[in-house]
């Protein structure tokens, strides 16, 4: 028998729905008369034109000789990629404007409507604000974060110092309540606009607790993780497998999916193009990669708990000689070198753990 599904007709998301939607419609009066003002401007400037040519004997052509000129100039501005290869683009209006702006390498759809995040109507009337309906949920989602940390610390400090924060961070403090801006920031995790920040207001998010990635789980998120593991945006490389850590820490049912996806691939390739980090100097950069490279390990260190086809896996994309270089670095006494270097150990362990082949190379390279 399943629970009962609560009624969504009084969700409060409808009313910043019904916000967004009275902001847009608003803005008709002011744009039929911008629209109006700016046919009467035409008119007049045509009526103008039309004296001086008959004053002079020259014949206006007929607006349907510029129909086909006004259709080309629609259907380039309609396919900005034709003119982009020129470094230009025709606007609205068949105004010539500079194209500084790159395409999406990733390919990722925003999805169409005037709500939806990062898109961009080539034919939306002149004068239209654009709906901020997203980047206000980013920033409500924000304040929730502040209220929560306090929230949090308090609970925890009112329990005692019998127990830690880690068994206390297993149950949602009663007096908070879940963000209902949770949905809409999983939203925008396909918008590049956007992206970036929703993934950073997430990992703060799940590092409330165990709680909190249940919480992501159950409105959805997977499907968007998994799309972003595909991507070839840089930018969005490091704060992606922190949260992809704290997901496979909680929900042990991804790692079969995780490994059908070949998902092992990306935490695999960050500690392959990272290893020259570990001779330079310490600096924010350095820790950065040290605490993104551990969390690395640590996503296979779980993939590999009791799972022999992400040991083979790891053994055959050469896991272990990674691990023996970063081993070989000397250490920089940094707290992040030291979680890296325990990480990539614990690793070890469960990757030649009833692995004859992975332990025999172990063996050999001397690591045990």
């Amino acid at each position: 028998v399943t629970p009962a599904i609560p009624p969504t007709h009084k969700h409060p998301l409808w009313d910043s729905l019904d916000l967004e939607i009275d902001m847009c419609l608003q803005q008709l009066p002011r744009i039929l008369k911008e629209a109006e003002r700016k046919k009467q401007r035409e008119d007049r400037i045509a009526r103008t034109l039309g004296r001086k040519h008959l004053a002079n004997g020259v014949s206006i052509p007929r607006p349907d000789f510029m129909a086909p000129l006004v259709m080309d100039l629609e259907i380039v501005g309609n396919f900005p990629s034709m003119s982009r290869r020129h470094g230009t683009r025709v606007g609205l209006g068949g105004a010539i404007e500079s194209e500084d702006e790159e395409s999406d390498s990733d390919g990722d759809s925003d999805g169409g409507g005037a709500l939806s995040p990062g898109s961009s109507d080539p034919q939306q009337a002149p004068g239209y604000v654009c709906s901020s309906y997203f980047s206000n949920q980013l920033y409500a989602f924000e304040v929730w974060l502040q209220h929560a940390a306090t929230v949090v610390s308090q609970f925890v400090s009112d329990r005692g110092p019998d127990q830690t924060p880690r068994s206390l961070s297993t149950e949602r403090p009663s007096d908070l309540d879940p963000p209902d801006e949770l949905p809409a920031v999983l939203q925008v995790l396909l918008s590049q606009q956007f992206r970036l920040r929703a993934l950073i207001l997430l990992y703060r998010f799940m590092n409330l607790g165990p709680w909190a990635v249940d919480l992501a789980m159950a409105v959805g998120i997977y499907p968007y993780m998994t799309k972003l593991l595909a991507s070839t945006t840089t930018e969005i490389r490091e704060i992606l497998i922190l949260v992809w850590a704290r997901l496979s820490a909680v929900d042990m049912a991804l790692h079969p999916e995780l490994m059908k996806r070949d998902g092992f691939d990306y935490f695999v390739a960050y500690l392959a193009n990272n290893i020259q980090m570990q001779n330079e100097p310490v600096s924010d950069k350095v820790k950065l990669c040290d605490t993104v490279s551990a969390a690395s390990a640590f996503t296979l260190a779980m993939l590999c708990r009791d799972n022999f086809d992400a040991q083979q896996s790891c053994f055959d994309e050469r896991v272990l000689d990674y691990f023996l270089v970063y081993l070989q670095r000397p250490d920089n006494g940094t707290e992040e070198r030291a979680c890296l270097r325990t990480w990539i150990l614990l690793c070890l362990a469960e990757l030649w753990k009833a692995h004859p082949n992975a332990k025999w190379m172990a063996i050999t390279y001397k690591l045990c």
